[in-house]
């Protein structure tokens, strides 16, 4: 399987495959949480940020900006702006607890 037939990119930087980091269509991206409108949608991105959080420590790489410069792609994929090479700053379940509590905080 290609990068190419996964619709996932190769990004610079750390060299991490993962479709979170690919650029995505800008005028789909929406703010995140608010894209989020139902458990379903909030689910989907919590495991697409688990996976990402996993890939991220094992490449040696971390979000600068934790995920404050989070998108939803209108295809309901997970988008980050950037990655730096580096360890995580916080340890993986930490980055991903926040990353539940943005998304399942109540209004």
């Amino acid at each position: 399987m290609t990068a190419q037939s996964c619709n996932l990119r190769v990004m610079t930087g750390p060299g991490i495959l993962h479709a979170a980091l690919a650029p995505g269509d800008a005028a789909s991206l929406r703010p995140f949480p608010e894209a989020l409108r139902t458990d379903r949608d909030r689910l989907a991105a919590v495991l697409q940020a688990a996976a990402l959080v996993a890939h991220l420590e094992h490449a040696g790489a971390h979000l600068p900006d934790g995920w404050s410069g989070a998108r939803m792609g209108g295809d309901g994929v997970l988008r980050v702006p950037e990655v730096r090479p580096g360890p995580l700053r916080r340890l993986p379940q930490q980055l991903l607890l926040e990353f539940v509590a943005r998304c399942f905080r109540t209004r």
